[in-house]
């Protein structure tokens, strides 16, 4: 998916173009900023969110009857169906990517729309089969008053019969958001009797990255800075790691660690024979502000910032310390009971 709204088929071999479907020109999708959908193939189709989406300047969809979700014949570029149930309820942009899972014998592909709704569809004809509300959490709109811009910008994930997705923004924000875990084995709309569990409030930020389940346990994070390991068959907070940075992307878990990106830093981490190897790499920003300069001092004062926005004080030691393991390669053993007993320090910076 191009950020012109273009879906392209390139040979793997020599990269050769096979074929491009312009979804601005062919269906009339209306992106803001940019489509950025990840296409998922299944078997002989592609799925993809279109990214359709409201006008900048109005706050209006462009085009509401212009499709949000698609299945693509592979070999063609032909669409196969569409469907555009968010129509002119779309919130901001939609950038939210599709998932597939066969749940009790039946298969279904998941679109996060940009009017905060979770969609499944039959993958070979579109055919609905449920949906849900992932904005009903929030309390009900007064006469003329605007939804709020919360949506679902993540990447929903199955884990069994649960789908499970945040919901987010696409601003940097601390501000308060929920985490469904939602019953992928019901039909039609499933709001008030689909939720098999949810964290709002102050227990959980809003996010704009899925969720990496494994074991039992789905490692989620939130924009404010906190990392969350949660049962998934109860939805109850196993441990909650704070990092005091942003985090826009969703964890990798593997060789039973965690690895994850701030904001401001690259980490990576390996093991070799017993002895934990460490290291790390910083990615200053080129338009952030933030990112002042390489100094402890500066690094300090961004973090301090990031804390009293998030609503949290931190003392000028720990502030130190969390510098030291973001620059610093950090990982995390999966399921512990307690991240900040065990989540390793690098002293000094790299």
């Amino acid at each position: 998916m191009s950020n012109r709204a273009e879906l392209v088929c390139v040979a793997a071999q020599d990269g050769k173009t096979l074929w491009i479907l312009d979804m601005k020109k062919d269906l009339g999708v209306s992106p803001l900023h940019a489509s950025v959908s990840s296409p998922l193939v299944v078997g002989d189709l592609v799925f993809v969110g279109t990214g359709n989406s409201i006008d900048h300047k109005t706050h209006k969809v462009t085009n509401p009857k212009a499709p949000s979700f698609i299945a693509v014949d592979r070999k063609t570029g032909k669409p196969v169906w569409q469907d555009n149930s968010p129509g002119d309820h779309i919130v901001g942009g939609a950038w939210g990517s599709p998932a597939y899972s066969v749940v009790d014998g039946r298969a279904q592909i998941v679109f996060p729309g940009g009017d905060g709704w979770l969609y499944s569809f039959d993958p070979p004809t579109g055919k609905p089969l449920w949906k849900f509300n992932c904005k009903s959490h929030e309390k009900p709109l007064a006469a003329g008053e605007d939804p709020t811009p919360i949506q679902l910008p993540a990447t929903p994930v199955f884990a069994g019969h649960r789908v499970i997705i945040p919901v987010g923004v696409d601003v940097d924000t601390n501000d308060k958001g929920c985490l469904w875990a939602i019953d992928a084995r019901k039909s039609g709309d499933i709001t008030k009797d689909g939720a098999l569990w949810r964290i709002e409030g102050d227990a959980f930020g809003l996010s704009i990255a899925g969720p990496t389940v494994q074991d039992g346990l789905a490692y989620a994070v939130e924009m404010a800075g906190y990392l969350d390991c949660i049962e998934v068959e109860t939805g109850k907070t196993v441990w909650r790691h704070d990092l005091l940075a942003t985090l826009w992307g969703g964890p990798l878990v593997a060789d039973g660690k965690i690895y994850l990106k701030t904001a401001t830093a690259k980490s990576w981490s390996s093991r070799r024979g017993g002895r934990r190897s460490s290291w790390g790499r910083r990615t200053p920003s080129r338009t952030s502000t933030r990112d002042r300069s390489w100094s402890p001092t500066a690094s300090f004062t961004s973090r301090e910032e990031d804390a009293v926005r998030a609503g949290r004080k931190v003392s000028r030691e720990r502030a130190m310390k969390s510098f030291a393991f973001i620059l610093a390669l950090t990982a995390l053993p999966l399921g512990s009971a307690s991240a900040d007993d065990n989540w390793p320090q690098c002293a000094g910076r790299r």
